[in-house]
């Protein structure tokens, strides 16, 4: 099979391949298909797009230890900061 010669998931080539046939039934210029049909297929496309960008962007190592960092620091009020002067 060829999902095992790649060393991935069957689904994974399943969903390829239908979206490559996606693909082809949108540039293929279908007579069933309007104009606004294939402007909403391709913004659907572009929204997937964006929403995966988003997910991984969100789930990046350095972003997580951000956030980690600012929980630990406790918030202070402006004008209350306190100044180690020394001994």
């Amino acid at each position: 099979m060829a999902a095992a010669e790649l060393g991935i998931n069957p689904g994974r080539l399943t969903k390829w391949r239908q979206t490559l046939q996606d693909d082809k039934a949108v540039h293929s210029g279908k007579p069933g298909l309007t104009a606004e049909q294939l402007e909403i297929r391709c913004l659907q496309k572009e929204l997937k797009e964006a929403q995966l960008a988003h997910d991984i962007w969100s789930r990046c190592p350095h972003r997580l230890l951000a956030k980690k960092r600012r929980s630990a620091s406790a918030p202070r009020a402006r004008g209350n900061l306190q100044v180690y002067k020394g001994v």
